[in-house]
């Protein structure tokens, strides 16, 4: 049951072997009374292949149902008290034709399933067909009839007599009847019994004594009592006793002792039989075995509860809300951040529990989630009892077999307290960042002017030293910077201007040359780069990917630099040789931090941000990075950039 109602919760197998194998109609309804599951011999009364041809739609306006408009009216009422947690108990009957020759008659109830808290979750449908059972109360109200009558000719003055050979006729009509109706009874599975209009029990069928083991004298008046179990007889006595007195129908669910002494639960219901006047003349009842149903309810909980103990540890608030915005489902995360009881906040609004002006972003945000049936992630401002908070939320929609939106499930995570450490952070970097930045700067104008004036070799090693380690400094403040920005600013921000990607790259090319006088660096480029760019970012891009190829490519091969240009695209890579990258080590290549252990020792003196940082300059250029790295070609890194076609 439940298959594709929550995503993420297995179909209870167990639960949907149990209700298949029952005879009784047994379907499942949402709070709203839409269909969420139903059983084989429900879906045989529908009409039917599939429960998914039905799941979503309305129980009430199954179109098998033939029906009244008060009929249907009366049991939507009953699906929404069901759902109130109130058990349906009214004696309705609705004819389903089974084919065009047969109508069959299906006994409903509603009953609410409720959580380990007492929460109504779903409505449980429980349909018996009694046909029989209505036939055999026809035949009794005939047999009675044909008594009656047989009794007035009994009074009829002499005179008024019919001949005396038609009499026997009439009570031998009269007693195949009343055998017809005891034979008919005899030969029901169900119990069925009688009692007169002071409660007393006044027969039963065979099926009560093959059910108890009781005899049929024994169970006359209130012997029928001894076998209900002794915490159940007094609630038992009670509805009895409210039925005979307001005259209405008899519904009660107890446990009845079985021949082994165990007891079984079983479902009773009677009706009384009436006079011309209206007055009881007797009452007629049913009784059956629910410990099918009973065990399917008692499963249905126990999931219920497993789910909610799993959801009520997660540390944020986990909500299902219904589409008209009203919470059906939260765990403990969501009521202490709110500071009300489960019971308090299950059927209200966001209007209910926020200032307006938050209630309508929030509700914006779900409405657009229903409408596109997409999920989103956003951030929303909310005020608790805490003070005024900021939630970072999941929203996705829940949907129907076929795909629609039936209700809107949630996760918020509280990122107030991450924000402001985040600004913090962010706001200690920038003064580093300012502070240091400025006495670099200076050190290696300062040195740069010293190396070029002429100075004997024991002089110039130490600007040498001073000007390569200011150069470090100021390469790690600006991967600071960087990482800064692409952690808490939002995204790294471009400065791009209009020329052509070529010769750029080919710069970055003679430096890295430069710099590695030792390595072969290649640069193969193929048609104009025109476009956007922003060169200082860019330029940090391709450096970041030529240390990784120096420090990890194999000494004694080349270094390949790439700039190939498409109709919509420009094509950057850098390929060198060497060990491959292992695959378990790609799927976190481009995490912050993060380094295969092989490498440890040979970058040790790196930050582990680098190729992270080429990742998020390549978004913030709005384009794709993907890795290539086996034995026999080496380890090429491609960054596709778009552009504007020519």
């Amino acid at each position: 049951m439940l298959e594709g109602h929550i995503e993420g919760v297995e179909p209870l197998d167990d639960a949907r072997v149990s209700l298949d194998t029952l005879q009784a109609f047994v379907a499942l309804l949402d709070a709203e009374g839409r269909l969420l599951d139903l059983n084989q011999t429900a879906m045989a009364w529908l009409r039917a292949t599939s429960a998914r041809e039905l799941r979503g739609h309305p129980f009430w306006l199954l179109p098998v149902w033939r029906r009244t408009t008060g009929e249907q009216e009366r049991l939507r009422q009953a699906a929404v008290l069901a759902a109130r947690g109130v058990r349906f108990r009214e004696d309705v009957e609705l004819r389903h034709v089974m084919s065009d020759s047969e109508a069959r008659v299906l006994d409903l109830s509603l009953a609410p399933v409720r959580s380990s808290r007492g929460v109504v979750t779903y409505v449980l449908v429980e349909g018996h067909d009694v046909t029989e059972r209505k036939q055999a109360e026809a035949a009794l109200t005939r047999r009675n009839a044909e008594l009656e009558a047989a009794l007035a000719r009994t009074r009829r003055p002499a005179a008024a007599w019919h001949p005396p050979f038609e009499h026997p006729t009439s009570l031998e009509t009269v007693q195949r009847s009343e055998e017809r109706y005891r034979c008919l009874v005899d030969a029901m599975a169900q119990v069925v019994w009688t009692a007169n209009t002071s409660g007393d029990c006044s027969g039963h069928n065979q099926a009560w004594s093959d059910f108890t083991g009781q005899t049929e004298q024994a169970a006359l008046a209130q012997g029928w009592l001894h076998m209900v179990h002794a915490e159940d007889r007094e609630r038992v006595c009670e509805d009895w006793r409210r039925a005979l007195e307001s005259h209405s129908v008899f519904d009660s669910e107890y446990r009845v002792r079985r021949p082994d002494g165990r007891y079984t639960p079983v479902h009773s219901r009677a009706v009384a039989v009436r006079e011309a006047d209206g007055t009881p003349r007797e009452w007629v009842g049913t009784l059956s075995d629910i410990t099918e149903r009973t065990a399917v309810e008692a499963e249905l909980r126990e999931s219920q509860a497993r789910f909610q103990a799993i959801i009520d540890a997660a540390p944020a608030a986990i909500y299902v809300k219904s589409p008209d915005g009203r919470l059906l489902m939260v765990n403990r995360f969501f009521t202490q951040q709110l500071g009300r009881s489960r019971e308090q906040l299950l059927g209200r609004t966001d209007l209910d529990l926020f200032p307006p002006e938050q209630a309508a972003i929030i509700r914006g945000h779900d409405v657009q989630v229903l409408t596109t049936n997409q999920p989103l992630e956003v951030e929303e401002p909310v005020s608790n009892h805490r003070g005024a908070r900021v939630f970072r939320s999941l929203k996705f929609p829940l949907r129907s077999a076929e795909g629609v939106p039936t209700a809107l499930g949630g996760i918020s995570t509280d990122v107030t307290e991450k924000r402001r450490i985040d600004d913090v952070a962010k706001r200690l970097l920038d003064i580093v960042g300012h502070d240091l930045r400025s006495p670099t700067a200076a050190i290696l104008t300062t040195t740069g002017m010293l190396r070029r004036r002429p100075l004997d070799e024991a002089m110039r090693r130490p600007f040498e030293r001073i000007h390569r380690s200011a150069r470090r400094v100021e390469h790690l403040l600006q991967v600071l910077m960087d990482f800064t920005q692409a952690q808490l600013g939002g995204g790294i921000q471009l400065e791009p201007i209009r020329g052509d990607l070529r010769a750029l790259v080919a710069a970055i090319v003679e430096d890295a040359r430069t710099a590695h006088p030792e390595r072969e660096v290649r640069f193969i480029q193929r048609g104009e780069a025109l476009g956007d760019w922003d060169p200082e970012r860019l330029e940090r891009l391709l450096g970041h990917l030529l240390d990784n190829a120096f420090i990890h490519g194999a000494p004694d091969t080349p270094i390949d630099v790439l700039c190939l240009t498409g109709r919509k695209a420009v094509l950057l890579g850098v390929r060198n040789q060497g060990v491959p990258i292992p695959p378990e080590v790609r799927a976190t290549l481009f995490e912050p931090i993060r380094r295969a252990s092989h490498q440890a020792e040979t970058v040790r003196h790196s930050l582990g941000l680098s190729l992270y940082l080429v990742r998020e300059l390549t978004r913030a250029h709005q384009g794709r990075i993907r890795v290539a790295s086996t034995a026999l070609h080496g380890t090429t890194f491609y960054i596709s950039l778009p552009r504007p076609p020519t």
